[in-house]
């Protein structure tokens, strides 16, 4: 009991409660005695967005509950029956058809907000004794932990969908700790795929190949859909590779979305223009709030049985001398992309957020920014309608201009090579020279006096 009321050791979030970030939740949580689950039941409702970012269109939601049990169900077990040490898999679906009805209800007839979020309010009071609709009484005697998954297959245009994933833990013989609670929220879009020029090898520059992108946006304590937004500048953005993606969400999703709600609550206008100098660790429940960032990009394999990756995981929190708070410079004036965003994005923070390419990585040129990539002969910016290549040498050419280019400057190495260093003569390599070579030295003469 005593390991467990230190883990609830914390500030609350902007929300009341107690949040972690799902690994820190993970290492909390024991390995449960018995897990009754229901996965993938599937509804309609009016929530969220759909892929086109239109609010309010019906489309189907499929959610999965699993509740980790304390003790195992020997009771049930034995005696054949339903008892006090389990929980019937008919009432957690009951709780979850309940929740899903009375969100609808209050968006048709309540006006209500359609966010994801507030779904996952519903679906969760539904199981727990502090809910305004309880249906399902959860106590900590019983459950050890629950998770609850959200799952829009249709709000994804070019992935399999996006979710919302909440996972509580319980506490047993402390009501006050079971009401209050503790859990880890995240957003996560699940296998973006985009046609994509990328590769090391010359023959990978002349064909797109899928880059698949899973993005999460762990302990996400904000209510306002950003999916759309999330997609939209992965997306546009996915050439530039995985350290570009993140500065990239970080700085036009993230950080709009954190100012947003400040300026609801804090005077944010009051804050120093430089990020620098703000002391963002003493804004109450900041730092708990700003999400963890994880991309994780993949490129099927080619070749057999490979998979090349990559996962990077960032904190967006500007801690004063990391690399992140170079992101923030400009935070009062940063403002989401519009969506659907026309053309590319980069043409859309030049225009825009009166931004380069220079400014959004402090400062240094966009042409060293590419050589310190992995690949550092190549880099490539995608843009709807031509593909940029950027050589060693900071020159743009579209595909077909680039390989024209390869090609001449091959010829003319070669070319260069042979008048500054003529093959060598047999003579100079102390050989006789060959029979047909004698035959025709000893023809000059004679072609000499014709």
């Amino acid at each position: 009991m005593a390991e467990e009321n230190n883990s609830m050791e914390g500030k609350l979030d902007w929300f009341g409660v107690i949040t972690k970030s799902s690994w820190e939740i993970s290492k909390l949580v024991e390995e449960p005695a018995a897990v009754i689950a229901i996965n993938d039941l599937e509804l309609q409702s009016p929530v969220g967005k759909d892929a086109w970012g239109t609010v309010g269109v019906e489309q189907p939601v499929h959610i999965c509950v699993a509740i980790s049990l304390r003790h195992p169900f020997k009771s049930s077990s034995d005696g054949d029956v339903l008892a006090a040490d389990t929980i019937h898999y008919g009432l957690i679906k009951g709780a979850i058809t309940h929740a899903v009805e009375e969100f609808t209800k209050s968006v048709n007839e309540r006006n209500l907000g359609h966010n994801l979020r507030y779904l996952m309010q519903y679906l969760a009071s539904a199981f727990h004794t502090h809910g305004h609709d309880k249906y399902l009484d959860l106590t900590g005697n019983v459950a050890k932990s629950s998770e609850f998954a959200i799952m829009l297959p249709k709000a994804s245009a070019l992935g399999t969908g996006v979710s919302l994933i909440l996972t509580k833990m319980y506490y047993k013989d402390c009501q006050q700790q079971i009401e209050r609670g503790i859990y880890s929220i995240r957003l996560q879009l699940h296998d973006i795929k985009v046609p994509t020029l990328i590769g090391m090898l010359s023959k990978e520059r002349l064909a797109k190949q899928n880059v698949v992108a899973n993005i999460v946006l762990d302990n996400w304590a904000f209510s306002r859909d950003s999916y759309n937004d999330v997609e939209q500048v992965v997306v546009k953005t996915l050439e530039a590779l995985a350290g570009e993606i993140t500065k990239r969400l970080i700085r036009f999703v993230i950080i709009p979305i954190v100012i947003e709600y400040l300026k609801k609550h804090d005077k944010v206008n009051t804050f120093n223009d430089d990020p620098e100098k703000v002391y963002w660790s003493h804004i109450p429940h900041f730092a708990e709030a700003v999400p963890l960032l994880k991309v994780k990009l993949q490129k099927p394999g080619i070749y057999r049985n490979t998979t090349p990756g990559v996962e990077l995981v960032t904190n967006a929190f500007p801690a004063r001398g990391s690399e992140i708070v170079g992101l923030w410079k400009g935070y009062k004036n940063l403002e989401l992309p519009p969506f659907p965003l026309p053309g590319s994005l980069e043409n859309w923070i030049r225009d825009s957020q009166g931004e380069t390419k220079a400014v959004e990585d402090n400062n240094a040129s966009a042409t060293d920014i590419y050589k310190q990539n992995t690949m550092a002969n190549y880099y490539q910016v995608l843009d709807e309608n031509e593909i940029a290549i950027f050589s060693d040498e900071g020159s743009v050419a579209t595909v077909e201009e680039y390989v024209t280019q390869q090609e001449k400057q091959n010829q003319v190495k070669i070319n260069t090579a042979h008048t500054d260093n003529p093959p060598k003569t047999d003579e100079d390599n102390g050989r006789r020279p060959s029979r047909i070579k004698r035959w025709k030295n000893s023809m000059l003469p004679m072609a000499r006096r014709a």
